[in-house]
């Protein structure tokens, strides 16, 4: 076992904590989607608040289907200069890890111009499960289930989807 990545991997997650993100996702190790999870801001946990409260709506109200687990994700407001440099960071890291083990930067790593944030909620109590924003490049479809942090949840609103309405 080499040790000496093995630490450098291990004090930038220490440092990303502190810092207020943690890169323990996407490309870099866990999760398929997510590549940065953040503290959410005070705006990002109201536009998620109230894109969830439209889809429970239409669940109840039976425009939509029930989500088949118990924690649904929706898009809130991308990430803020402050989560995009925690990004750029986190990629800056993982693209110096990969060219020391002669590798090349994944494809997941998009510039932080299309980074997007999820949020996750559970459908109990409609209320969110945490503070985080899991920055991702690219939205995940409709229906389909990713784990975030450890709640499988299924991705039912963007915006996007939302905002004719």
């Amino acid at each position: 076992m080499n040790f000496k990545p093995s630490l450098f991997v291990w004090m930038a997650g220490v440092a990303l904590v502190v810092a207020g993100c943690s890169g323990w996702a996407g490309p870099n190790s866990l999760g398929q989607h997510v590549l940065v999870v953040c503290k959410t801001t005070p705006d990002q946990q109201a536009a998620a608040q109230k894109l969830s409260n439209q889809y429970f709506s239409q669940v109840a109200s039976g425009k939509k289907a029930r989500p088949m687990r118990r924690y649904v994700a929706v898009q809130t407001l991308d990430p803020n200069q402050k989560q995009r440099g925690k990004y750029v960071q986190t990629r800056a890291a993982v693209q110096k890890k990969a060219e020391s083990n002669g590798e090349t930067l994944g494809a997941g790593w998009v510039d932080p111009t299309q980074l997007h944030c999820i949020m996750v909620f559970d459908v109990v109590t409609h209320e969110s499960v945490g503070t985080n924003c899991y920055v991702v490049g690219s939205m995940p479809t409709v229906g389909s289930i990713e784990t975030y942090d450890t709640f499988p949840a299924e991705f039912v609103a963007s915006s996007a989807e939302f905002l004719s309405h």
